[in-house]
């Protein structure tokens, strides 16, 4: 009896095994090509979101809760040759002055034209319109079902000389109070999931010049 003559009777006897084996072989193959291409998947989905947050930016210099001076940015613009763009960042609620809709822990971002240029992709300053014209992100717009034009206040909490987690900061806060109106409403590539924390869930948020947040 040949070897090849062999292999094939063996293989016509205990064919029902072999089959089995091979129905196993391809399955544990087909699992392991889907969690890789899952994976593969799941990498670029956080990539993005992340190229979302942070746009172009490569470095942040935070204070926590206190401030530095919006001209350090031109200094270190100045003194590393890099863009820079100074942002002041801050918590509120935001109602919509018709509906009475009210979000909390809206994030609040004063900025300078200068932001902008920071954006995942080429965005024009939505932020000409006057004084107290904002820009809203796609998240805040859709929870309280905001369009352009519309009348937002902005509540936020007044910091004080001292830490607020500080044993002497004591307990009386002042709240501030402002009216503004809608002029843009800007989406993820246009720097709409602006976070410095890292997370996917895009906050509420309201993007508004630097000066009117630092005047409040």
């Amino acid at each position: 009896m040949t070897a090849l003559r062999y292999v094939l009777r063996s293989v016509a006897h205990y064919h029902f095994a072999y089959l089995g084996v091979f129905l196993g072989a391809t399955l544990g193959a087909t699992v392991l090509l889907g969690a890789l291409f899952a994976g593969d998947s799941v990498a670029a989905s956080l990539r993005t979101i992340a190229a979302q947050r942070l746009g172009r930016t490569t470095h942040v210099l935070a204070s926590g809760d206190r401030f530095f001076r919006q001209a350090l940015a031109d200094d270190l613009a100045a003194a590393t040759g890099v863009r820079a763009a100074p942002v002041l960042l801050a918590r509120g609620t935001v109602t919509h002055q018709n509906s009475r809709a009210s979000a909390n822990q809206v994030q609040l971002v004063g900025l300078t034209p200068a932001f902008w240029t920071f954006a995942p992709s080429p965005t024009v300053d939505p932020l000409t319109a006057g004084k107290s014209a904002v820009a809203i992100n796609d998240t805040l717009a859709r929870r309280l079902t905001l369009a352009v034009g519309d009348t937002l206040v902005l509540r936020l909490q007044k910091p004080g000389v001292l830490s607020g987690n500080a044993p002497i900061a004591g307990a009386d806060t002042k709240l501030e109070t402002l009216r503004v109106t809608v002029s843009a409403i800007v989406g993820d590539a246009s720097f709409g999931r602006f976070n410095l924390a890292a997370t996917q869930v895009p906050p509420p948020t309201v993007f508004l010049p630097i000066a009117l947040l630092q005047e409040a």
